[in-house]
């Protein structure tokens, strides 16, 4: 077994630099067998994303982010044996790797991102005679190398349908690998691949779920372990159909994380020939994999992610396992309801928005009743004052300073209700005139209304003046 040495940091670093030249860790006349990236996955870009799957919500404008996955695949390139189906070689036996990313948004519908494949350390068999003879001619597997940089362009066309729940939400995702990287390492096309999904995705508070399928298309199609093949090749690389499926949680919904910076993801991802092979035809060209891990953030920005995925259907290029650790930096301008007012200032911070009616908006808390008289703003009249609550239209949340209108303010008014002219006597103030003749009998006790009683200590109570008190004529 041949061993490569470990690279060194500066050569990766050199790596980056030069990546444009696609004879970066190999000799100019080596040959190129055969021209494919046959890793089978690719990191999203997008911060919110797990292993496979990417959220189809974009972020808004000048949002980026930028992120480091780094993984080790055990056994990811191999030869088997026709005979016997063993493995006969492992071209690629570990694999210590990785891609940098960067994304950024615009306007919450489109994201543009770049992937840079990498591969920090490889290790191998050395090649044989029949390893030579079935790849078509002799090969050495660079000690490191870097892939084909992947352009990365999303359009959402459905934004999430309820934005307090989530609801539904569906983008259109492509990437476009640009023939930069090693041929020798498996990480180089040689050509232009395109791959076009859609992403679906349905989110309910905590939990999501999403759906992604779509099409790969090579400009060239390439030939693997075919070179003692008499007749045509079955492992012919060409077009393919992608798929995945993932199921998000977040923890928070069972109390175990009270920020709500973390998120538990499983997935299935995967891809069936296209063409030249029809679909499941052949398992060589074929993947299923399963994974499953979390994505924790801390101090707000920075996030970390552990993952582990496993071939169930391990076609080339598929390691039997797989372990994922990456480092995410999405700077972003905190707001977990979206009310405008950023959460370190944000009394509210989660669950209530701000309503932004210009009643101290700056504490981030919604005012349902601004001039707090118990009448909601939106049924309140007067949302800036108080209703006085007197019994007299208190419903519509304005004051009443003068119930009956009679141009007497109620705290002076000794009838409220009842219009009545100003008096100097505090106790008829405001009140109606129930004594119009004057002879202090009011209302329905004075039986005489327009004539005044005359005081004089007989039948005073009745308001009528008594001119023969004792009837004698």
């Amino acid at each position: 077994m041949r061993r490569l040495a470990l690279a060194s940091p500066l050569l990766v670093a050199a790596a980056l630099v030069a990546q444009a030249s696609p004879a970066f860790g190999q000799a100019t006349d080596a040959p190129l067998i055969p021209s494919l990236d046959t890793r089978a996955w690719d990191p999203p870009t997008d911060p919110d994303g797990g292993l496979y799957f990417e959220p189809a919500q974009s972020p808004d404008t000048a949002d980026w982010n930028v992120a480091l996955w780094t993984h080790y695949a055990y056994r990811p390139v191999t030869l088997k044996d026709p005979a016997t189906g063993d493995i006969a070689n492992k071209i690629i036996a570990h694999d210590v790797g990785g891609d940098l990313v960067f994304n950024i948004g615009f306007f919450e519908r489109v994201a543009i991102g770049l992937d840079l494949p990498f591969a920090y350390y490889l290790e191998g068999d050395n090649p044989t005679a029949q390893t030579i003879a079935t790849l078509g001619g002799d090969y050495e597997v660079p000690r490191s190398a870097v892939g084909d940089l992947k352009l990365n362009l999303k359009g959402t066309i459905i934004k999430p349908t309820n934005e307090e729940l989530g609801g539904f939400a569906l983008a259109i995702h492509e990437r476009l690998g640009l023939p930069t990287g090693n041929q020798q390492a498996y990480l180089g096309e040689g050509a232009v691949k395109s791959t076009t999904r859609l992403l679906a995705e349905y989110r309910y508070l905590a939990v999501s779920a999403h759906a992604a399928a779509g099409v790969t298309l090579r400009a060239s199609q390439e030939e693997y372990g075919c070179g003692l093949t008499t007749g045509d090749c079955e492992t012919k690389f060409g077009h393919e159909l992608p798929w995945g499926l993932a199921l998000v949680f977040r923890p928070q919904a069972l109390g175990l994380d009270a920020s709500g910076h973390a998120a538990w993801f499983v997935e299935a991802f995967g891809h069936v020939p296209l063409s030249p092979q029809a679909p499941f035809t052949k398992a060589a060209l074929s993947a299923v994999q399963i994974g499953g891990g979390a994505r924790v953030a801390f101090l707000n920005d920075i996030s970390f992610i552990a993952a582990v995925d496993a071939a169930l259907v391990q076609g080339i290029g598929t390691p039997p396992i797989r372990a994922h650790l990456t480092l995410a930096w999405a700077p972003r301008k905190h707001d977990m309801d979206g009310d405008g007012v950023r959460d370190e200032v944000d009394e509210c911070p989660e669950d209530l928005k701000e309503d932004q009616d210009g009643f101290e908006d700056e504490d981030g808390c919604p005012d349902w009743d601004n001039d707090d008289d118990g009448v909601p703003d939106g049924e309140d009249q007067c949302g800036e004052e108080r209703e006085d609550e007197d019994g007299f239209k208190d419903d519509d949340g304005c004051p009443d300073p003068d119930n009956d209108e009679d141009g007497i303010p109620d705290l002076e008014d000794a009838c409220p209700d009842e219009k009545g002219p100003s008096h100097p006597d505090p106790k008829r103030r405001g009140c109606p005139d129930q004594d119009s003749d004057h002879d202090e009998v009011f209302g329905d006790a004075d039986l005489c209304p327009d004539v005044g009683e005359d005081p004089d200590g007989f039948q005073d109570e009745d308001g009528c003046p008594d001119p023969d008190n004792d009837g004698d004529g």
